[in-house]
């Protein structure tokens, strides 16, 4: 049977213009860059809207992203207790639900995360945790039994291959098919194997940095969308990387966009 082409939908986070966790660019100016660039829609974050926004500064914000014609495909509560609080998480769900945003991402103890996505199906919105070291999901192993525990089919993984790469685990085909229609957002960023140096960060007696995508000594995102086609992936490829040294933040964000482009391109 042939697969049809991959239709996903490139979306650029707030990340990338981030300062501290708390700080970001004005949401005018992040929506005008996403859309000049090309990008299909954003990842919000906390430090750009949260649930402690006044509702006349959310419509604003979501008149200027359909006036760009941009969507939103996932948010986060970064230093919201959603998992602990049920009054914040249905807060926060109100928030994402007028952003018309269909997942979330969050992470944690498995009962309280089941919990979270059982709540956010009434609403129509899903939840994910993603691959990210020294978590629960840290490998394809960990992931799938995390998957096990939390046992509701509206929560799964937001997919990301560089987090993989570092632990050590695989992250091409064999991963994904293991995972499946529990992928719900695959996270662009890329991080290379180094020399200990200034800005360079350890894990398990290895050295690794924040690169532009393609630098040698990264994961290949050439096998990684190669994979996402055979399994027939089509949801949301978010550009998660955080500003990196000596480039503009703007030609960071179209490098990636360009490079996923060229790799998406026939598949």
């Amino acid at each position: 049977m042939k697969i049809p082409e991959m239709a996903s939908k490139i979306i650029l986070s707030g990340r990338l213009f981030e300062k501290n966790y708390k700080e970001n660019i004005p949401f005018r100016r992040f929506a005008e860059v996403a859309s000049k660039i090309g990008y299909d829609g954003v990842e919000l974050r906390t430090s750009q809207v949260s649930i402690d926004t006044e509702k006349s500064r959310i419509a604003e914000y979501s008149r200027i992203l359909s006036d760009k014609g941009l969507i939103v495909g996932c948010m986060e509560a970064r230093g919201y207790p959603i998992l602990e609080n049920t009054d914040v998480l249905k807060r926060f769900l109100d928030l994402v639900k007028a952003f018309n945003c269909p997942l979330i991402k969050t992470g944690g103890d498995p009962g309280k995360i089941r919990k979270c996505a059982e709540i956010a199906s009434g609403y129509g919105i899903r939840a994910g945790t993603n691959n990210h070291v020294n978590t629960p999901a840290a490998t394809i192993e960990k992931t799938l039994a995390l998957l096990q525990e939390v046992n509701s089919s509206n929560f799964g993984v937001l997919y990301d291959p560089c987090h993989l790469f570092i632990s050590g685990s695989g992250y091409g085909i064999e991963s994904m098919r293991k995972l499946n229609d529990r992928i719900f957002c695959v996270l662009v960023q890329y991080i290379v194997e180094t020399e200990k140096s200034e800005g360079a960060f350890e894990f398990d007696g290895r050295y690794y940095s924040q690169e532009a995508i393609d630098t040698p000594g990264g994961p290949d995102f050439n096998t990684v969308f190669s994979g996402l086609k055979k399994i027939g992936y089509n949801g949301y490829v978010s550009v998660i990387t955080p500003a990196l040294k000596g480039l503009e933040p703007e030609f960071i964000a179209g490098l990636f966009y360009k490079k996923i482009r060229e790799k998406t391109e026939g598949l």
